[in-house]
């Protein structure tokens, strides 16, 4: 006999009856494949006593069994397990119950994956470019929320509502654009998403087919690669020095082959941080409308220019709806806040709305909500202006400290904007085994500067030093770091 009492565990402490806990465990055990269609089960009286419970509280159990068809009773033979059930294999009697498979019984497609390190909170981190959240309107933001649930609002916004987001963010979002980045945009042309990364995954599902050639940057942001590759694009590799993507060469590939569409980040090239020139901008915009290419701009950090007042971003030059315009709250506000939006043609947005319920239906009402009333009281235009003295001051800071401690290694430009300086080691550097070495003593992680050269197109290594989210002691204790660990 099958040993009961090790396999059945009855908890005299929980809420749950026993009956119900000797029926839930009797179908585990039959799905777990260790009580096999046909198998016959010992009498009652023998199962209780080995179970230390009374007969009627089995026969409880063995009723509600036989009712949903595990077992079945057979006259003057007994209780078997049901001969319907399929057969499962057999595991282990030592196994957990709930021990599930580790690896899959079927084959999964070959995927793009991304070298990630859990957070831990002892390990120190040089970031690729992101924002200070301690400096985000998060008191501002948590009494919007509050205020909207207690609101009698909130119901509605509670429930289904427009895939596009909600009404209000929408029209505030019009409004900014319009005036700090001199778009043309309305309404019915923007649509809210979970930040930029989900409109590109969208966008790609929406344009893209299989064996679409997409021009890209010889160095790119790996996430729009692997967007693109799994939507079955083709990269077309642009080269991308001091003033952005090299323009000509994307119009000598048009002469030669059918270009869908190309994606970029003009404002501040990732990860170089380099600005795509005016007059490139303009061939640009003339080499879309002659071979009816997309253009995707990305404008992730747009806000952040020290120096002058940055360009204006491709699409408020756009006449004839080449420019899908993406853009997120994640630098403004905290990578948490998952809120971005796509400015595009109206007849575009109408099939984002489409895509969008597709995928993940809505957004969170209540946080936009929350993001448009920062909007409309100005909370998010006092905000901007008080980091960006703070993030030029960071941006200094790290530049005298790469002078100061490791200017043997590693060459860089002050960039006009942004929240990250690229740096490019020396070549005799092994910044792989440096970077092992760091991570193994528990002592800094650094970006990976394998994803910014993935198909192994430039000759050099580099990484991006963000800045904006470090204080200056965090940044003279991470150069530190670094310095100790190379020969400077």
């Amino acid at each position: 006999m099958l040993p009961f009492s090790n396999l059945i565990q009855i908890d005299r402490e929980s809420s749950e009856v026993v009956y119900r806990q000797i029926y839930r465990q009797f179908i585990q055990l039959i799905k777990d494949g260790v009580l096999q269609a046909g198998t016959k089960l010992p009498s009652t009286r023998e199962l209780a006593k080995s179970l230390k419970v009374n007969r009627m509280t089995l026969m409880l159990a063995l009723d509600e069994l036989e009712s949903q068809d595990w077992v079945e009773s057979k006259a003057r033979k007994g209780i078997f397990i049901s001969s319907s059930l399929p057969m499962n294999r057999a595991v282990a009697l030592g196994e957990s119950e709930r021990e599930k498979s580790k690896t899959t019984g079927f084959q999964i497609p070959e995927q793009i994956y991304f070298r990630q390190h859990q957070p831990q909170p002892y390990l120190r981190k040089l970031d690729e470019g992101l924002p200070d959240v301690r400096l985000a309107p998060l008191k501002e933001l948590g009494q919007n929320y509050k205020q909207i649930l207690g609101s009698a609002s909130h119901q509605k916004l509670l429930s289904y509502g427009s895939a596009l987001g909600d009404d209000l963010l929408r029209e505030e979002l019009v409004k900014f654009l319009n005036d700090s980045r001199g778009l043309h945009t309305s309404y019915e042309q923007l649509a809210i998403v979970r930040g930029s990364q989900m409109a590109l995954r969208m966008l790609s599902e929406m344009l893209i087919r299989t064996g679409d050639k997409i021009a890209v940057g010889e160095s790119n942001y790996i996430g729009a690669d692997a967007t693109f590759l799994r939507a079955g694009a083709d990269l077309v590799r642009i080269p991308v020095d001091q003033d952005g993507v090299v323009v000509e060469k994307l119009a000598d590939i048009c002469q030669k082959e059918k270009i869908r569409g190309i994606y970029l980040t003009p404002h501040h090239h990732h990860p170089t941080t380099v600005t795509l020139s005016a007059e490139r901008r303009i061939q640009l915009l003339s080499i879309a409308e002659q071979y009816g290419l997309f253009i995707l701009e990305d404008d992730y950090d747009y806000d952040f220019h020290y120096s002058r007042s940055p360009y204006l971003p491709l699409a408020s030059i756009d006449q004839q709806g080449h420019v899908i315009y993406i853009g997120s709250f994640t630098k403004m506000l905290a990578p948490n806040f998952r809120v971005g939006f796509i400015s595009a043609p109206s007849d575009l947005v109408k099939l984002i709305e489409q895509e969008r319920i597709l995928s993940d239906r809505q957004g969170d009402f209540v946080l936009e909500r929350s993001i448009a009333h920062l909007l409309r009281d100005g909370v998010i235009h006092q905000h901007l202006r008080k980091v960006l003295k703070v993030y030029q001051n960071r941006r200094d800071t790290m530049s005298e400290l790469l002078n100061d401690k490791l200017s043997s290694v590693v060459e860089f430009e002050i960039p006009k904007g942004g929240m990250a300086i690229w740096g490019e080691f020396d070549q005799e550097i092994d910044l792989a085994k440096v970077s092992d070495i760091l991570l193994k003593k528990h002592a800094l992680l650094i970006p990976d500067f394998k994803q910014y050269n993935t198909f192994n197109l430039l000759n050099s290594q580099g990484i991006r030093f963000g800045f904006a989210s470090q204080k200056e002691e965090e940044m003279n204790e991470i150069i530190g770091i670094m310095s100790n660990h190379f020969e400077v």
